[in-house]
Parts: C-alpha cells; sequence; structure tokens
C-alpha cells in the first residue's frame, strides 16, 4: 500500500527507509564545507525540472529529491528519490513503494 511522505505522521517511515540507504552508501558523514556531523533533513520530497533553453519544461520529466541539510552551515545535499527506493519508479513522487 502507498504511503503519502508529505505528512508530518509519516516521518518516522521516511526516516526508517532513509536511515539504510545513508548509512550503506554515505561513508564519510560530515559537512563537505564545515565539517559538522550533525545533519537533519526534510520529510518532503522536493524535485527538480528539466531546464530547456533556459525555461523550465513544466511537462517534461522531474527528478524526485531528498534534502539532507547540515546542521552547522545548512549545505545541502539533494539525493535521487528513486535511487534510495523511497519511491516506485512509475510511482507519482509523493507515494512510497
Amino acid at each position: 500500500m502507498s504511503e503519502d511522505l508529505k505528512t508530518p505522521q509519516k516521518n518516522e517511515e521516511f526516516l526508517r527507509r532513509l536511515t539504510p540507504y545513508l548509512e550503506r552508501h554515505w561513508d564519510d558523514q560530515r559537512c563537505h564545507v564545515c565539517g559538522g556531523e550533525q545533519f537533519t533533513h526534510d520529510d518532503k520530497l522536493w524535485y527538480m525540472a528539466e531546464l530547456q533553453n533556459r525555461t523550465v519544461n513544466l511537462g517534461g520529466p522531474v527528478m524526485p529529491l531528498v534534502a539532507i541539510i547540515c546542521a552547522s552551515c545548512g549545505t545541502t545535499n539533494l539525493i535521487n528519490a528513486l535511487v534510495t527506493g523511497l519511491i516506485d519508479q512509475d510511482s507519482d513522487s509523493s507515494e512510497t513503494v
């Protein structure tokens, strides 16, 4: 059953699914800008839209992203939500697998 990641009640489920991915793939869990070791995240999915000829192609493909934010300096890392498994490639970007 699909679950909406945008609601605050789903924060635990979001973390439960995101944490193992980060532990497997993020070896040096320090900020590359300030060296900070504390991070936060937004439990919403964001997207990056395709840019064509200096305009956003609103009908084109989008990339769903998870924002991981350094608590010290605010540097934001964007991680593809499809690759993490938080959402299914064929689903709406607001739904999990």
